[in-house]
């Protein structure tokens, strides 16, 4: 069986996380946990072409790093809710659900607009 990718592309990845990692501001564990949500979808799609999915993980990878502390309050509220203690997650764990979940939500709407134009709640056809 043939590797999903190939240790030069492994490589390149390993240099670019390790370079966007020395950027202020940025929490390296928030990065790598972003990656590795993207990397879910990039290896379970086998529907898509080499191309789209570089560019699906790179839109996953950026997705998850903005997004990483407003999911991990949506995780820490239901995780708050279900057990009725106070937990904290951390960033990174946001940053791992919101870049996995990111590209599928991405795909649905881009569905959604190519079957037609959206239709409003109150227009609904009978």
């Amino acid at each position: 069986m043939s590797e999903p990718v190939s240790s030069g592309g492994a490589a390149v990845m390993a240099g670019v996380l390790g370079a966007a990692s020395l950027v202020p501001y940025l929490n390296d564990g928030v990065l790598f946990a972003s990656f590795a949500g993207g990397a879910v979808f990039v290896l379970s799609a086998r529907d898509y072409s080499w191309v789209e999915r570089v560019v699906y993980l790179f839109v996953s990878v950026v997705i998850g790093t903005i997004c990483a502390r407003f999911a991990a309050g949506i995780i820490d509220a239901a995780v708050d809710a279900i057990t009725q203690r106070d937990l904290t997650v951390p960033d990174s764990a946001g940053a791992l659900l919101a870049s996995a979940v990111s590209v599928r939500i991405l795909q649905g709407f881009i569905r959604r607009f190519e079957s037609g134009p959206p239709v409003a709640p109150w227009e609904i056809k009978k």
